[in-house]
């Protein structure tokens, strides 16, 4: 997942449906605060 496929993919669901953008920004919003939440987590068990 590649940050420029992510910004095509939102700009080409924007010119579809601009709601389907939405939920997709949404989406990859989310996704992103799990995989941080766990790089966190990960970062906080090494150092115990």
């Amino acid at each position: 997942m590649t940050p420029i496929g992510v910004a095509w993919g939102l700009v080409e669901a924007a010119r579809f449906h601009w709601w389907l953008a939405v939920l997709m920004g949404v989406l990859v919003g989310v996704i992103s605060l799990f995989a941080w939440t766990v790089v966190r987590r990960i970062r906080a068990e090494r150092q115990r």
